[in-house]
């Protein structure tokens, strides 16, 4: 039998020979190009496979949500016998990242809760117990060893990580946390399909582009879930993923990824990915991402309480979450929410009569309320102070922690002291306005607040507006304005540092300091004190003339100053100026000691180098920050040592790449006994001049302040242990036309009852300023204003620098101790009868005479202090 396979081989060149196009140039070409088409498709689709994957496993293998920088607040401080409860511990506990011990082990730490008993197990540092007692902390323990411990510290909490350039916000959950209803509205509105294909859906795509066809306003999205969340994950890695348009190029690479997410994932993770990762719009500044923000964000709940309807608005907005936003358009979120309920009701995911009465609901939305202790413009300006260091990409990706001074506690208060204390202010503009036809067209004013350990400089608390969500521009930091009359403590302190002047009368400046946070302390020169007769000194009882005054500067430019309502009062000393804010007076020690000396004080003291040596330096009339103004009032508070205001404290990473702390150290700028004669004169402030309404609002703990009244109004004031300035004004710079004493004083009378409240004294004599050594307290006759005698009818007692204090006796009540005995003598001659009057009358004379200068008082001495800095009886 003959073999067939020949015969098929004869067959088929027969074919091939039949079929002569086989062999035509034309043919061999095209088959060329397909085979090169076909290999340079293979290698390309290859090529993108590779990149893309590791892409995805370099993006999937890290953490997506939680590399960003975290922003600590400072450690709290706790002690037996502090009003504390151990809810209020637990609160503080899981803001810092600590876990119940049933789940677990915490990331930094867990806790255990029985009964009146907190167990607290750090990852670092020691065990805590804690004991509770009818709303107090009873003792603290430290378990290895059963320590009594004196005081501890509470984990630093974090405040946010809200550190992208987008600023968004966003709250993790995982699948189990996302309700059924949300999903069921996600799959009706966005992938009904999802579970079915592999990433890519052609039906979808071919039904949004024959709609695109049909002439659509709107091009229609044929995207999946997972192309969705392809698009946002890496958006930052491919510019055209940021181009809304829809383009070939940016289809092709979303469905590309998204197909290879589809092998690396499963459903659920990819529907947990996309909860977490899908936009939802704005909220003031605030990008919201994920579905758990958006509850938040928009209806006030956590993700597990929202209702058939609230999640239906939710998933609505996807398309365009701006144009369907609910708090700008609730009438386009409300149609938009429907639009979704009827996919849900046609595919049957809920009932008819949940279809209509989700119909039918009224669109709720939460107003829009930050919380106080996220102290948005602090981390904005810690944001500013770490850029200058680390790129955009660590704050980003590196998962800093990010430690800083902040006070929840004082950051909250901070927050309701500008709400409330602005309330005061508003109303005295509107009692101002009333009259006038346009009083309701009248802008409200902005506030702001600082408060700082004037110690250290760490800031405690920053309140930079009324209202972050409409204006993110941070009043404390950015805003230059004129400070009115809390720059005159600065003319004054260079005006009695004249006691330091050596015999040329050139000042003893301590050296100026260097920049921030670098070098060490710098000592001041020891000055030599010149006598009490030097022309150019002036004490706190130098007098100036109070009156209409023309001042001439440069040659024949003036200037023509006046009073706060033109009032004037004649011959005053140089603390009933300060006390009053009397401007001319002011102005006149200004120019005794030369304007330039009062601009480089100023300097010396931290603020710009635009201050000029002009008669209006005296007023306030340069530019400057409150935050300048913080840092300047340090050397006050501060022993004469200046603190650069600051909140970063420290900076480390996980994998030890970053670790920085932050030191900043003090600068002696003037002396300590400077620096306490300012302080108890500004004590004077309070007690005697324009901030009395410090003490008439309750709050009585010893402190030092000014008013100060430009176009805005100012209060700035210390404590012990807190300094804290206050402002009010317009950003259009218009008067605010009312005095910082009804303004700004307020607010930080509000701050300060607050702040104590939170963390009351341990021991109120501690509070009280201390004089150092180098001050005298001399009791002076009101009239004369020399040494008292027991004869002056009105005298007061006033701290002087050592050596710059009267030294001679009144004279214009020339009573002296020789007259005393004297007459006692003579009285005892004229007879044994009249003795015994006599003896009593010298006795008399010598007890007034030592009564007079170590015990007389008037008036004017209700609210001062001793030299120990205890108030005077």
């Amino acid at each position: 039998m003959p073999d067939p396979k020949p015969k098929k081989a004869e067959n088929l060149k027969a074919w091939f020979r039949s079929k002569a196009w086989f062999r035509s140039p034309l043919f061999k070409i095209s088959l060329a190009v397909f085979l090169i088409a076909l290999i340079a498709v293979s290698a390309t689709l290859l090529y993108f496979y590779v990149q893309y994957s590791r892409v995805i496993d370099r993006k999937l293998s890290g953490e997506i949500f939680k590399n960003t920088a975290k922003i600590y607040a400072t450690p709290y401080r706790i002690y037996p016998g502090q009003k504390l409860t151990a809810d209020a511990v637990v609160s503080r506990l899981q803001h810092a990242g600590f876990e119940t011990s049933e789940k677990g082990t915490g990331s930094d730490g867990i806790y255990e809760v029985s009964g009146s008993r907190v167990t607290i197990r750090p990852v670092l540092g020691d065990q805590l117990r804690l004991d509770f007692q009818k709303g107090t902390l009873s003792h603290i323990v430290k378990p290895i060893g059963n320590i009594e411990a004196e005081e501890a510290w509470l984990p630093a909490e974090l405040v946010t990580n809200l550190f992208d350039e987008s600023r968004e916000k966003r709250r993790l959950v995982e699948f189990k946390e996302v309700p059924k209803v949300l999903i069921n509205a996600l799959l009706a509105s966005e992938d009904q399909r999802f579970y079915s294909h592999h990433g890519f859906d052609p039906v979808r795509a071919v039904g949004a582009l024959m709609a695109d066809m049909r002439g659509r306003k709107r091009p229609q999205g044929g995207s999946t879930i997972t192309q969705q969340l392809a698009r946002s994950l890496w958006a930052s890695d491919y510019a055209d993923f940021l181009n809304m348009d829809l383009t070939l190029k940016r289809k092709l690479r979303e469905a590309f990824i998204a197909i290879l997410l589809e092998q690396r994932l499963t459903k659920q993770q990819i529907l947990t990915m996309y909860a977490n990762e899908v936009y939802l719009g704005q909220r003031g500044s605030f990008s919201i991402r994920g579905f758990g923000e958006g509850a938040n964000a928009y209806f006030g709940k956590d993700l597990g309480e929202l209702t058939l309807p609230e999640a239906a608005m939710l998933v609505g907005v996807i398309p365009a979450p701006n144009a369907f936003s609910p708090s700008k358009y609730p009438e386009r979120a409300k149609n938009r929410r429907n639009i979704v309920l009827t996919a849900m009701h046609t595919l049957g995911m809920i009932k008819d009569d949940e279809f209509d009465k989700a119909k039918n609901a009224e669109v709720k939305v939460a107003p829009l309320k930050l919380d106080a202790t996220d102290a948005p413009y602090l981390v904005d300006y810690i944001r500013e102070e770490l850029a200058k260091e680390y790129s955009d990409q660590a704050l980003v990706d590196a998962n800093l922690k990010v430690y800083t001074s902040l006070d929840p506690e004082l950051q909250r208060a901070a927050v309701e002291a500008v709400e409330k204390g602005l309330k005061v202010a508003i109303d005295e503009i509107a009692q101002q306005n009333k009259r006038r036809k346009d009083a309701d067209k009248a802008p409200i004013p902005q506030a702001a607040l600082i408060a700082l350990d004037p110690h250290t400089g760490e800031i405690k608390a920053m309140v930079g507006g009324t209202n972050y969500a409409t204006s993110q521009y941070n009043r404390i930091t950015q805003a230059f304005r004129q400070p009115g009359s809390i720059f005159k403590p600065f003319v004054y302190a260079a005006a009695f540092e004249t006691a330091f002047d050596n015999s040329e009368g050139a000042s003893a400046d301590p050296a100026k300091p260097e920049g921030p946070g670098s070098g060490d302390a710098v000592a001041a020169p020891v000055p030599q004190i010149t006598p009490f007769s030097r022309t150019n000194l002036v004490t706190p009882i130098t007098t100036v003339v109070d009156e209409p005054t023309t001042f001439v500067y440069e040659g024949n430019r003036t200037y023509e100053p006046n009073n706060f309502h033109q009032e004037y009062r004649g011959i005053v000393q140089a603390r009933e100026a300060l006390w009053h804010s009397l401007n001319v007076p002011t102005i006149k020690i200004a120019e005794k000691i030369g304007y330039g000396r009062v601009a480089q004080f100023a300097k010396r003291a931290g603020l710009n180098e635009k201050i000029k040596g002009y008669p209006s330096i005296a007023l306030g009339a340069f530019e400057v920050t409150p935050i300048e103004m913080a840092g300047a009032y340090t050397i006050f508070a501060n022993e004469g040592n200046r603190m650069e205001p600051h909140a970063l404290l420290r900076v480390s990473s996980p994998d030890g790449r970053y670790s920085k702390s932050y030191k900043y150290e003090p600068k002696e700028i003037i002396r300590p006994e400077l620096a306490f004669l300012m302080t108890h004169l500004l004590e004077g402030v309070l007690a005697n001049g324009t901030a009395v309404g410090v003490r008439g609002r309750g709050f009585k703990l010893p402190a030092a302040g000014k008013t100060g009244t430009s176009r805005d109004g100012w209060f700035a004031g210390y404590t012990k242990d807190l300094l804290v300035i206050a402002w009010v004004g317009y950003d259009d710079n218009r008067d605010l036309n009312l005095e910082g004493a009804h303004s700004a004083l307020p607010i930080w009378t509000e701050f300060m009852l607050k702040a104590y409240q939170l963390y009351p004294p341990h021991d109120i004599d501690s509070m009280y300023f201390t004089a150092p050594s180098g001050i005298d307290f001399v009791r002076v006759d009101k009239e004369s204003l020399a040494l008292a005698n027991p004869s002056c009818p009105e005298t007061f007692e006033e701290a002087f620098i050592s050596g710059t204090a009267p030294a001679n006796y009144c004279p214009l009540h020339g009573f002296h101790i020789s007259e005393a005995l004297g007459n006692g003598v003579d009285a005892i001659g004229s007879g044994v009868k009249e003795t015994g009057t006599a003896v009593g009358g010298a006795l008399k004379g010598v007890g007034r005479f030592f009564g007079g200068i170590f015990g007389k008082k008037d008036e004017e001495d209700k609210g001062r202090q001793d030299p120990k800095g205890k108030p005077i009886p």
